[in-house]
């Protein structure tokens, strides 16, 4: 691992392509707060992710990725009609729905029933990394499971204190993005 590296795109982007591809792990700014990202095939990842929150794999992880393209063979299940209309229902606040998994992720991404969670992020630093690898990327918020999620870089450093970073700005939403299941159209997190 690259001890407390902070890259910032375009210019570190082959760094952070090849930290991503050799299953590292980093924060990065989402919409709301800071969150830890890797790549969603690579069981190291997933299991440095889960070790660094202190959390279980029994809740799944959420993926984000610039657009729906990049979802190919990560979620399953999703029309095009189901796509403009997750579309339509997020609007413009970040909203990460509960889909079938795909066959690409790794085990510990999606839930025992063979769920996984993807937000289609508006943020341009999530466009241009999920761009930058072609396919989604992990997210999940930059603390220890029950605390306060990160929402600086002084913040993501108390949690994490040797974890690469890629810098940016937050976006402008308040809170985490709201949880949807897609196909019973349940609220998890509003």
């Amino acid at each position: 691992m690259n001890e407390k590296a902070c890259w910032q795109l375009p210019q570190d982007k082959e760094s952070v392509y090849r930290h991503i591809f050799a299953g590292g792990v980093f924060a990065y700014p989402t919409e709301a707060v800071y969150g830890l990202g890797g790549n969603p095939a690579d069981e190291r990842a997933v299991c440095e992710i889960l070790r660094l929150k202190g959390r279980t794999a029994a809740k799944g992880l959420i993926m984000v990725a610039g657009n729906w393209a990049q979802c190919c063979g990560w979620v399953s299940g999703v029309s095009k009609r189901d796509q403009a209309e997750m579309m339509d229902w997020a609007g413009d606040y970040p909203t990460t729905f509960i889909v079938y998994a795909g066959e690409k992720l790794c085990a510990h991404v999606a839930t025992a029933d063979g769920k996984t969670a993807i937000r289609i992020s508006q943020h341009p630093l999530i466009q241009e990394l999920c761009a930058l690898i072609g396919q989604p990327l992990l997210s999940t918020s930059a603390n220890l499971s029950g605390q306060e999620p990160a929402r600086s870089v002084a913040a993501v450093r108390q949690y994490f204190p040797d974890l690469p970073m890629v810098l940016g700005a937050l976006g402008a939403a308040e809170r985490p993005s709201r949880i949807i299941d897609w196909h019973s159209r349940q609220v998890i997190r509003a």
